[in-house]
């Protein structure tokens, strides 16, 4: 009976320590350390680097003469009160599989532990009317490099957003709309319908953020008259 008890105790031990493995292992894929950028970005672009390439320590570097620009227009309407910016920004990746990367490395639990870069960035949206808000962001404002002998590695846009609240203050109701790198042509146009119960806080859940339908129809009958709308529209900027 005391050989089963010991054997229980080093079994849970060993579980324990593979479990406490495992997330040691995601915090680290999730909150790397920053690397730091040396090269000036574009004007309006404020580079916050996220790279997840902890294991090199190599940083990513802005690119001094971006060229893939795109005007972003911002229209809301019908908003149940005021609305201030709250973020307007986007990722960007080197995608796997590319060879310009290594071999993926998986931890005893199967689980990857080499993840590509990543990085984000925001940039201004000035407000040039009533619920009307126009900026500029580059595609390219990061320098595609060789980061491991293995040739360059491109970096592509993944996506951003675009996030008002009632005043930015904790705890309201952020309404977010979304764009990805399918989005990016001229002539792009999204309207996003919001219900207007939850401005200016969500009673049942602070800090929620509030996605949207492009459709009004996925609303219940009973809301789809009390909506308001956050368009985003693109446009190429020729160099």
């Amino acid at each position: 009976m005391r050989r089963d008890d010991e054997r229980n105790a080093w079994g849970g031990r060993l579980w324990r320590l593979c479990v406490v493995g495992l997330i040691s292992s995601w915090l680290a894929a999730c909150w790397p350390n920053k690397p730091t950028s040396t090269t000036p970005a574009p004007k309006g672009q404020g580079l916050e680097v996220m790279g997840r390439m902890r294991d090199h320590g190599l940083p990513y570097h802005r690119n001094p003469q971006a060229r893939q620009a795109w005007r972003m227009q911002v229209e809301i309407e019908g908003a149940p009160g005021p609305l201030v910016l709250v973020r307007s920004g986007y990722s960007l990746a080197v995608q796997r599989p590319h060879p310009c990367l290594p071999p993926v490395k998986l931890t005893m639990m199967g689980v990857p532990a080499t993840a590509h870069p990543t990085a984000s960035t925001e940039f201004a949206l000035h407000q040039v009317g009533e619920g009307r808000y126009e900026g500029v962001f580059y595609t390219d404002v990061l320098l595609d490099e060789d980061y491991f002998g293995l040739g360059v590695c491109p970096w592509v846009m993944q996506g951003g957003s675009v996030v008002f609240s009632a005043t930015g203050s904790a705890g309201e109701t952020r309404y977010v709309a979304h764009f990805n790198v399918n989005d990016l042509f001229d002539g792009f146009v999204k309207r996003r319908y919001y219900a207007k119960t939850a401005y200016p806080i969500n009673p049942r859940l602070k800090d929620w953020s509030e996605p949207g339908h492009t459709d009004p129809n996925r609303y219940v009958p009973a809301l789809r008259d009390d909506l308001f709308s956050i368009t985003l529209k693109l446009e190429a900027q020729r160099p």
